[in-house]
């Protein structure tokens, strides 16, 4: 009996230490969660460019990549998307400190950038409908239109989680925890960003640059 009473005592006194050092778990439950999504998701993003290079070999009846899409001009408004990864980066980081102006700061930086990112694929999906290339042309449009669409959507979904986070943190001061909504957006973000490098490799720097 003495000895159980040792041990436990030791184990308590072992997590009061952890307490009072701040450890916490490098994975918690909300970050746990958010990769198990973002593993489905990145099959589903896989699923889509395979089928976009899928659709490089097929016949295409219209323009296909080289002729509709102008790569530096999207290489542009692709910049401004992969730098927002670096302000969403710095507001977990201003947030840690106590410094909620700053992190305000930093996710608004992030929106403008990725609102200007939504912007410029918006306009290159109007410029494209304005030469008749839409999605029912050839499998390429179909693809391309599936592939980017598919990102586009999860650009709003973080805008409006980042938009989101701006507003909940005037109602209630955001946590410091590694574990944080705030945390688990800025990873979702990430993902966004890191998806895009696939996207615009696949199919402006190979199909529409290289003419793959």
């Amino acid at each position: 009996m003495n000895r159980v009473m040792l041990v436990g005592g030791s184990t308590e006194t072992a997590q009061r230490g952890v307490d009072q050092l701040g450890l916490e778990p490098a994975l918690g439950p909300r970050k746990m969660g958010l990769l198990i999504f973002l593993t489905s998701e990145s099959i589903l993003f896989g699923t889509f460019i395979a089928q976009y290079v899928y659709g490089q070999f097929q016949k295409v009846s219209g323009p296909g990549p080289r002729q509709s899409l102008d790569v530096l001009v999207t290489l542009g408004f692709s910049v401004a998307l992969w730098a927002s990864s670096l302000t969403v980066q710095l507001a977990p980081h201003a947030a840690k400190r106590g410094q909620y102006g700053a992190m305000r700061l930093w996710l608004l930086a992030t929106i403008a950038l990725g609102g200007t990112f939504l912007y410029g694929e918006v306009s290159e999906w109007l410029g494209l409908f304005h030469q008749q290339v839409t999605g029912s042309v050839d499998i390429w449009a179909t693809t391309f239109f599936a592939l980017t669409g598919l990102h586009g959507m999860h650009v709003i979904l973080g805008l409006g989680l980042l938009l989101g986070q701006v507003l909940f943190s005037f109602v209630k001061p955001v946590s410091a925890s590694n574990d944080s909504g705030l945390e688990v957006i800025s990873i979702y973000w990430h993902f966004v960003d890191a998806m895009w490098v696939l996207i615009f490799s696949s199919v402006y720097i190979w199909s529409a640059f290289l003419g793959g």
